[in-house]
């Protein structure tokens, strides 16, 4: 797709009857109403599934997927292993629910297919004995390799947002899903991983996405801040200026005024792709030191 195919030619932009930020494309026009944003919004700020902004599975507008830009499909190949809109379910379910999803899209996934016994087997010539003359060792079982799987290991800090009843199942840890099974280690030394402890998670991220957690610790007082840095799209600004709040990739960022911002002021709105370098307090505030922009795929 070219800037024409939405946008139009330059007589279509300079059209002096056209309003600008409200008569913008719209995807009910190619697509159909079933992919339509929501009514007098425009797609950065419609939601749809779950509440979730459109922009979440399909990208920022100007980064709409499936994109031949390689830093666009960062996110998504992380959380399902390849390019294009996220459309993997177990995502965020952890399994793939009943009914439609999206768009009333039903996913398309094949049963496994239950192995069955061999039909025949070849039978096997019975060898004469031979005599042994010494009894013959069993030799020592060895330990089958596990498969080596396609994943990369991850490491986070910051507060437990939201638990499983047990400790098996998902959490939400600083703005992340994260999974843990049986053979997740937990270190309680300094408390209980309850919502609102610090704690350290490491795990790897497997082929489809999802984030498997290996231990989670929870860490002492003093060493509840930390720094971090993520990438996402500003989804709200304070009213006036741009001290106060964000609202960044689904992560609350307090913007200070020794906050180093890229570029003009100007430059920051709604819809536009940041990289956000931060420290992480011990009551889970993100104050973030600098902000780059991240646009045209930089």
């Amino acid at each position: 797709m070219t800037c024409t195919n939405c946008h139009g030619g330059m007589a279509d932009v300079a059209n002096p009857a056209r309003r600008p930020w409200i008569d913008e494309p719209r995807c009910g026009n190619c697509h159909g109403p079933q992919y339509a944003e929501e009514p007098g919004k425009l797609y950065r700020n419609s939601v749809g599934h779950g509440g979730l902004y459109c922009e979440a599975c399909h990208g920022s507008p100007h980064a709409i997927l499936p994109s031949t830009q390689p830093n666009d499909n960062i996110q998504n190949i992380a959380l399902q292993g390849h390019a294009g809109t996220l459309s993997d379910c177990r995502v965020c379910h952890g399994q793939v629910p009943a009914g439609p999803g999206p768009h009333g899209l039903r996913p398309n996934v094949s049963p496994t297919p239950t192995p069955t016994a061999a039909a025949t087997a070849s039978a096997t010539p019975t060898r004469r004995p031979t005599e042994t003359r010494e009894p013959t060792r069993t030799p020592r079982p060895t330990r089958t390799p596990a498969p080596t799987a396609q994943r990369r290991e991850f490491e986070l800090k910051g507060q437990v947002e939201a638990r499983p009843a047990g400790r098996i199942g998902w959490w939400r840890i600083a703005g992340q899903d994260v999974r843990t099974d049986a053979s997740t280690r937990f270190d309680e030394s300094n408390g209980p991983a309850v919502v609102g402890a610090f704690v350290q998670v490491k795990g790897y991220i497997l082929s489809d996405g999802t984030r498997l957690a290996t231990r989670i610790k929870v860490e002492r007082s003093d060493d509840q801040e930390v720094k971090i840095k993520f990438r996402g799209v500003i989804q709200s600004l304070p009213a006036t200026g741009l001290i106060g709040q964000w609202q960044v990739g689904g992560r609350t960022v307090l913007v200070t005024a020794s906050t180093r911002l890229e570029g003009r002021p100007a430059d920051y709105a709604v819809g536009v792709m940041v990289k956000v370098y931060a420290i992480q307090g011990a009551n889970g505030v993100i104050t973030a030191q600098e902000i780059e922009l991240e646009q045209n795929g930089d």
